[in-house]
């Protein structure tokens, strides 16, 4: 988020008033990296990101602010932490923010369940688009030098073995942001889930230029599916 934000101060031609808003979001979060004052500030992170652009990412960092925030992250690797121990005042705030909080187990059904809501939207645009019912939007993505660093291979691939690749990926996708995901209670199945999603976001990190994204995504499936790591 920071890199976002001092991108979008040093290149992007922005009116004066969204500068103030992305300047604002910066310093909240390197409050929220460091954790001073998280609590305060995570939310007004999570709020002035939304006026700042409306998209997937937005929604994520919702999303993932809301599970950081019920679940008293401020409380574990953060300078917010070591204050407490040493200020009676700061004592009072922390454990004043820490009254609002929830059993670990439903606030990470609630996060899946919110990024699920999010998925099945996206699949709603997805399906009205042909390249994605045919199975050809994947091919198309990674041949295209504004979406893909490394069209240049992807042009060298035999095309009927890259389609094939496309079809299985983007099926695969559907059946994932569909069904996989509202069955967390089942291993096997949360272990399929976790992997695929792990793969994804990878991927896209590294074949798709989706700006900051797939950091996000990947941020909140570990702390959904790993928060011990």
């Amino acid at each position: 988020m920071i890199h976002r934000y001092l991108d979008l101060i040093y290149a992007s031609p922005f009116p004066n008033e969204q500068i103030v808003k992305v300047c604002v979001a910066l310093f909240s979060s390197l409050l929220v990296l460091i954790g001073v004052f998280t609590p305060v500030f995570l939310p007004v992170l999570a709020f002035i990101n939304s006026f700042i652009s409306v998209n997937l990412a937005c929604q994520l960092v919702l999303i993932t602010s809301l599970v950081i925030f019920l679940g008293n992250g401020w409380s574990y690797y953060s300078l917010d932490n070591i204050f407490t121990k040493n200020s009676s005042i700061y004592q009072s705030f922390i454990y004043f923010s820490n009254s609002i909080t929830f059993n670990i187990n439903i606030i990470r059904t609630l996060g899946i369940y919110l990024w699920g809501g999010v998925c099945i939207s996206a699949l709603s645009f997805h399906f009205k688009d042909p390249s994605w019912i045919n199975g050809t939007a994947v091919l198309t993505l990674l041949r295209t030098p504004y979406l893909n660093d490394y069209y240049e291979y992807f042009n060298q691939l035999n095309t009927n073995f890259l389609l094939v690749l496309s079809k299985l990926s983007l099926y695969g996708m559907a059946i994932w942001e569909l069904f996989l995901w509202p069955i967390p209670g089942v291993k096997l199945i949360r272990q399929i889930t976790f992997v695929w999603g792990i793969l994804f976001f990878l991927s896209s990190i590294f074949f798709i230029n989706l700006s900051y994204l797939p950091y996000i995504e990947l941020l909140f499936w570990v702390l959904i599916y790993r928060p011990d790591m």
